[in-house]
């Protein structure tokens, strides 16, 4: 358990503008495997990230100013503060209600993160553990976005890493922007990341001709 402390310790020592640039780096990279190799994620049944040609303007909006503020706000302002947890389990709540969907997994993935939430608001132990907290605030943000996707059977091994590979990592770059910098940091780097993204998979389906996912934006 001491090398991952040292790790986290020294990603810790990084600064804001360096964190952004690794975790569009890595991103990126991954979106250029992806051309490269051919490689394509899971089919959403949201609007495919081509429909930019006549929506980009309203994707924009979604991706790069409502979207981060909200799932930062259920995901990890309590990283900076911990009262803030009564704000992500109202709003994970709320966010409950607002979907039409109340299938199985669903009702037990919001169950099981309410309970997360409660855990770590009771136990100062359990919010101090930063390991704890990265597992798990990157688990439940992987898994939130699972239930836009169908078909995992129809797909390989690689295109379900590389279906997810953006929510992962940028969920351990945004912990680590929210526990050194705060909460509106931690808004601004994912709407940042989300912008270059958007512009980055809309100059590869204008050059390229290549057919790409809204997926591979963190969201």
């Amino acid at each position: 358990m001491l090398l991952p402390k040292i790790i986290i310790q020294n990603i810790l020592k990084l600064r804001y503008l360096h964190l952004l640039s690794l975790n569009i780096f890595f991103i990126c990279l991954v979106i250029f495997i992806g051309v490269f190799f051919d490689i394509d994620p899971i089919d959403t049944e949201l609007p495919d990230i081509s429909d930019f040609k006549e929506n980009f303007v309203l994707f924009f909006i979604l991706g790069v100013l409502v979207f981060p503020v909200f799932e930062e706000a259920i995901h990890r302002s309590y990283l900076s503060k911990k009262r803030n947890i009564i704000w992500s389990i109202f709003l994970l709540i709320l966010y409950f209600f607002l979907i039409s969907d109340y299938s199985l997994m669903r009702v037990l993935v919001f169950s099981t993160y309410l309970g997360f939430l409660i855990l770590i608001l009771s136990s100062s132990s359990l919010y101090n553990n930063q390991l704890f907290l990265l597992f798990f605030t990157t688990l439940f943000f992987t898994v939130f976005h699972v239930f836009k996707y169908e078909d995992f059977e129809a797909h390989t091994f690689f295109e379900v890493v590389f279906t997810f590979f953006p929510q992962i990592i940028s969920s351990i770059f945004l912990f680590i922007t929210h526990k050194k910098y705060g909460f509106l940091a931690g808004i601004f780097h994912h709407s940042i990341l989300n912008c270059i993204l958007l512009f980055t998979i809309y100059i590869i389906i204008i050059i390229f001709g290549k057919e790409m996912s809204a997926s591979l934006i963190a969201d």
